[in-house]
């Protein structure tokens, strides 16, 4: 008896880990990914998120929308419609224009103050970034590089290559869902270069 009911208890457990692995490998849940190197030292930005503020001038192309990559110690949650976040680790953020609306389209970025599409006009980054003081172990800004974007259905692939005010390379990739939030309608500008009033562009641009 007790040999069949511990046959029993296996193949019900087998069952269970089977059900497991289906959901698995159905891509229920998709695991983002990504790092950047920076002077041969690697750090996480495994998350991501699109901020869309609308027309960059009074109306019409270019478009402006944020990127924002950042590590699992950084929690950006939704609050009345706009991204809050809390934490303390790593982040590396751009500002970008581009030719379409509400979106960001899949092609190569490069940096410059040209304000016009297919460009970035401001990018820096913090390791260790501790949100509720403003305060970065290391911080620095983007001068020079590109960042390529890719997607398929709702995955986003990015690939950056960069240099910093200290004449750091930073060079780094991400593959995931960007979570999006909408700015657009807000009755701030997006010319002013300081934290754009009311949202008054992100916590990351400084």
């Amino acid at each position: 008896m007790k040999k069949v009911t511990d046959l029993l208890l296996g193949l019900t457990l087998m069952s269970l880990l089977f059900i497991g692995c289906s959901k698995d490998e159905d891509g229920d849940s998709t695991q983002s990914t990504g790092s950047m190197t920076i002077a041969g030292e690697t750090y996480d930005i495994s998350n991501g998120i699109l901020e869309y503020y609308g027309s960059w001038g009074a109306s019409g192309a270019p478009y402006n929308i944020d990127l924002v990559l950042y590590s699992d110690g950084i929690t950006i949650k939704e609050v009345d419609g706009e991204a809050e976040p809390s934490g303390k680790g790593n982040f590396l953020y751009f500002e970008i224009l581009t030719d379409t609306e509400a979106t960001l389209p899949e092609g190569t970025y490069t940096f410059s103050d040209s304000e016009t599409a297919g460009t970035f006009d401001f990018s820096d980054y913090g390791i260790n970034y501790d949100v509720a003081n403003d305060d970065s172990d290391i911080y620095d800004y983007i001068t020079a590089g590109t960042i390529t974007v890719s997607k398929s259905n709702n995955i986003y692939t990015i690939s950056i290559s960069l240099t910093d005010s200290s004449d750091n390379t930073i060079t780094g990739s991400f593959s995931g869902t960007l979570k999006y939030f909408d700015y657009s309608n807000l009755s701030y500008s997006v010319t002013t270069t300081t934290l754009k009033s009311a949202k008054s562009k992100n916590v990351f641009l400084k």
